[in-house]
């Protein structure tokens, strides 16, 4: 709610200096776009630090042979799961 009242503050000062409505859409939606793209790259940046230590933890926790969890490796065709859990964790940075 205090994220609200602040844009709602912020586009009133820009409305007083004159700004057009269409010219604060396109800032608010650049903005939008830069925090977005901010939060993907770290999202990549954090599954490919952590992704070993997801695949040691799979195989402990579900009692698999590591080269069974191995086999789908980053830069192998089977690893579209990475995707997913990037999407996710991005979703987590823009939320924070």
């Amino acid at each position: 709610m205090m994220r609200v009242r602040t844009k709602a503050y912020e586009i009133g000062l820009l409305k007083a200096h004159g700004v057009s409505g269409g010219e604060i859409l396109k800032m608010f939606c650049f903005q939008g776009l830069l925090i977005g793209g901010a939060g993907f790259f770290a999202a990549c940046a954090a599954v490919v630090v952590l992704e070993p230590f997801i695949r040691r933890g799979l195989a402990t926790v579900f009692g698999m042979s590591l080269d069974v969890v191995i086999e789908g490796a980053i830069h192998g065709a089977g690893a579209w799961w990475l995707f997913g859990l990037t999407l996710l964790v991005a979703m987590g940075f823009s939320l924070a």
